[in-house]
């Protein structure tokens, strides 16, 4: 697979590293335009400490003991050299209820202002307990409104404390349509996503809702 384009603005990818179950290969990722200095890797270690320290606050109390929190890493994908860090201890998560399926998440859906047809950006949390359902297919109005809070500090705390002078939370579109390829011995054709050329696209997150429908990664409970 060819390298990622760079984007066309200074940006940080923001990762956190779940275990959830069995499965400890979870992560979210989200990223923070930026314009002071790049940042060093020492500097991006001390603010993975900082905003791990404050994720444990606002998520370890929303998740299952079966879910762990890992991890923050921190990478500048401005360019192939620049700044990465990581930093946390892994801490169980305290919520009350039973279990929810591995693969059940909360959902948080992001807006853009540009228009155009295919998936929007998103990301997915392994939040919430049987107690936190409304029914079989949607969650409580209050556990909403306190996923809504833990990733607005999530993101607060990720501008406020990274590693250098941050702009704001955006999403950075790294494909643009596909290219269909015939294999020569099936006969079958498939799709694989074109890269921007140059750069990859920035857009900023003009907002964000916590989906009422619980969301599935269902890769989680694959065999």
């Amino acid at each position: 697979m060819p390298p990622l384009p760079p984007p066309e603005l200074p940006v940080l990818k923001y990762t956190i590293d779940w275990i959830v179950g069995l499965d400890n290969s979870c992560s979210t990722r989200w990223f923070i335009q930026y314009s002071g200095t790049p940042p060093t890797n020492a500097q991006c270690n001390t603010a993975c400490q900082s905003i791990f320290n404050a994720l444990v606050t606002e998520f370890v109390p929303l998740m299952s003991p079966q879910v762990f929190l890992k991890a923050v890493n921190i990478q500048d994908i401005t360019t192939t050299t620049g700044g990465e860090g990581s930093a946390g201890t892994q801490t169980q998560g305290t919520r009350t209820g039973n279990p929810l399926s591995a693969q059940a998440a909360a959902l948080v859906n992001h807006v853009v202002q540009r228009r155009y047809r295919g998936g929007k950006p998103r990301v997915y949390l392994p939040l919430g307990t049987a107690t936190d359902l409304a029914n079989s297919q949607t969650w409580t109005a209050a556990f909403q409104t306190a996923v809504n809070t833990a990733w607005s500090q999530c993101i607060a705390v990720s501008i406020a404390n990274g590693p250098t002078t941050s702009v704001g939370h955006v999403n950075v579109s790294f494909y643009e349509g596909f290219t269909s390829y015939q294999n020569p011995v099936t006969k079958r054709w498939y799709n694989l996503s074109t890269p921007r050329s140059p750069n990859a696209k920035v857009d900023p997150i003009a907002s964000f809702n916590v989906n009422p429908r619980v969301g599935t990664q269902r890769r989680r409970v694959a065999a």
